[in-house]
């Protein structure tokens, strides 16, 4: 018998099984995305700290984030005496996706078009905005950018005006290193913004995500961004609202917090200063112990899969007895047999794993930080999910395929006609 045949009487059951077809591909659709969120929260669990870690140049136990809650002056001043403490090594703020308006550099746009998250194709096409992330000079020997030419910031005296520009290696051929763009005030052309390109950002560079230091409720986060296609403002503006310290070596990071919550006191602020090191740890830990729970809900709802697919399969094969009998008696091997039942399997079990993973991606992403953790979403669901899950699918294929094959083999064709198993 042809394989073409085999396949088209196997589509052909599967059909006429009608609503065991149906009840099969539910409970296969069911345990596949337990076990493909299971291998999502599992990738995630396991590498979420080394991809912060891997956002900075110094040591994650030496960091710290702050936020200030105040008004506006209260802040001004409150970082101000942050800023001078003895303890501390460094201090700035960084926020990523920021959509710079400014027409001097809106040029940028033509490069980084299609490849950002936070504006839109049309607004680049318009010339309407670029995606820039701002980072103050305090913030720069935080983050792991390095540099393939050009200077760092600490190597430049800043004006009020002066805003550098770092760009990865993309934007070559429509800017020059030390090149200045104006941003000009047209009433009395004085100039707004000088931005000042002082450098191209290495292969490898990132900088850490938006919500690394305070959040320890996502569980799908990419911890960093890259620096593919990024546009870095640094100024020397001061530190305000919220951002990252360095504390230095031999410094107690308790000492420093309760410092800091001694300046806010004085104003009635709220300060909340965390560690990014225990950050890391309480993500590490919580998002461990949801997987442990998922995993045994996995595997029970995997194994209860198991039994009631094998269970259906059993079914389908004592309901065809006779039907396979005949084939025998009419010139069909016991191979053909077993193949069609193989391709059956086939058949109802991969196409509901694809299912499966539309599931598995569709909610992943409602837990999504931000448009690039929805990256890191796509790219785990095609690095991870799909290759475990093709191997679970073989896996599952073998197991419900191997007890009937094993009835059918044992029974000769007499006993298929009667409509019996040996």
């Amino acid at each position: 018998m042809r394989i073409r045949t085999r396949i088209r009487i196997a589509f052909d059951m599967c059909l006429n099984e009608g609503w065991l077809f149906l009840l099969g591909t539910a409970v296969a659709v069911a345990a596949f995305s337990m076990f493909g969120w299971m291998f999502q929260m599992s990738s995630h669990a396991g590498s979420y700290e080394d991809r912060v870690r891997s956002a900075i140049r110094v040591p994650a136990e030496d960091i710290g984030f702050i936020y200030i809650d105040a008004d506006v002056q209260a802040k001004k001043e409150i970082s101000g005496k942050i800023a001078e403490l003895s303890e501390i090594e460094a201090i700035g703020t960084m926020n990523y996706g920021v959509f710079n308006t400014s027409e001097a550099v809106a040029f940028l746009g033509e490069v980084q078009k299609g490849h950002q998250k936070a504006v839109r194709d049309e607004d680049h096409a318009a010339r309407r905005g670029i995606e820039t992330c701002v980072m103050s000079k305090g913030a720069w020997d935080i983050m792991n950018v390095k540099l393939s030419s050009g200077k760092a910031p600490e190597e430049f005296v800043f004006n009020e005006n002066t805003i550098l520009l770092y760009l990865s290696e993309e934007y070559r051929d429509i800017a020059e290193l030390g090149e200045h763009f104006y941003e000009i005030y047209e009433e009395d052309g004085s100039v707004i913004y000088d931005y000042e390109v002082a450098g191209f950002l290495s292969e490898g560079s990132r900088v850490l995500a938006d919500g690394v230091g305070n959040s320890v409720d996502e569980l799908i986060n990419r911890g960093y961004y890259t620096t593919e296609y990024a546009i870095i403002e640094v100024t020397d503006s001061p530190f305000l609202s919220g951002g990252y310290f360095v504390i230095k070596d031999g410094e107690s990071f308790e000492t420093v917090r309760e410092k800091i919550t001694d300046i806010g006191r004085g104003y009635n602020a709220e300060i909340t200063v965390n560690k990014l090191d225990s950050v890391l740890r309480y993500a590490r830990e919580r998002t461990r112990a949801v997987s442990k729970y998922l995993l045994e809900l996995s595997c029970l709802l995997g194994a209860a899969a198991m039994i009631l697919l094998v269970s259906i399969q059993i079914g389908r094969v004592v309901s065809r007895s006779r039907e396979y009998g005949i084939w025998l008696t009419n010139g069909a091997s016991m191979k053909d047999i077993l193949l069609m039942i193989l391709y059956q399997n086939i058949l109802y079990i991969f196409p509901s794993l694809l299912l499966s993973l539309v599931v598995v991606y569709r909610f992943t992403l409602k837990f999504a930080a931000d448009s690039e953790a929805a990256v890191f979403v796509r790219e785990s669901l095609w690095k991870a999910d799909l290759p475990l899950m093709f191997l679970l699918g073989i896996l599952v294929t073998a197991v419900i395929s191997l007890i009937p094959v094993r009835l059918l083999v044992r029974s000769n064709a007499v006993s298929l006609m009667k409509g019996e198993l040996d």
